[in-house]
């Protein structure tokens, strides 16, 4: 079974997946690259993902308040949150070309 013959809500899951995993290594290598420029592009590739942090930031407030602010926790509170929006967005997508 393809990519292609995938339901739509599988795909939209797997694109925010790969995108959540993308996040995680540019954020954690931000810290090692030395050139601005390249610092600032990569930064601008994460504003998905930290636009949907701004968008639930009560309940992210209260989550790392019960974690003590980890980082981590952060990321995966905000990695399923982005695969959750996808997979909606896919199930959207499919249930329009059904019709």
């Amino acid at each position: 079974m393809g990519w292609k013959n995938w339901p739509a809500w599988l795909k939209g899951g797997v694109i925010g997946l790969i995108y959540s995993v993308y996040s995680l290594i540019i954020f954690y290598s931000l810290q090692y690259i030395g050139n601005n420029l390249i610092k600032i592009i990569l930064s601008i590739t994460l504003l998905p993902f930290y636009s949907v942090g701004a968008l639930f930031e009560l309940p992210m407030s209260f989550v790392l308040a019960l974690t003590g602010g980890s980082s981590l926790m952060f990321y995966t509170f905000d990695s399923i949150l982005i695969i959750l929006i996808c997979i909606i967005i896919g199930w959207i997508v499919g249930r329009v070309k059904k019709k």
